[in-house]
């Protein structure tokens, strides 16, 4: 988890911070709009990350880390299948 939330932070904060840039690299123009979802995208990515750093010392089985675990296992696997 702590490994998780690291990358996902890193993520979240290059893609809030530096949207534009991105979208050019990526070869898309920048447009209002589109620079707006994208920031969003990394608000969601430091949303991720600041559930899996407060749920780092909590024991995978139970009622309170499963739905973290489902919530990471299904947001990677929809991002892996999209790619």
């Amino acid at each position: 988890m702590v490994l998780n939330a690291a990358f996902l932070a890193m993520l979240g904060v290059g893609v809030t911070f530096l949207p534009q840039e991105l979208l050019i690299h990526a070869g898309i123009q920048p447009l209002g709009t589109l620079v707006l979802l994208v920031q969003i995208l990394g608000a969601m990515l430091i949303g991720f990350a600041t559930l899996n750093w407060m749920n780092r010392s909590a024991h995978i089985g139970g009622i309170h880390r499963r739905p973290v675990s489902m919530a990471n296992c299904s947001h990677f696997a929809i991002g892996a299948v999209a790619c």
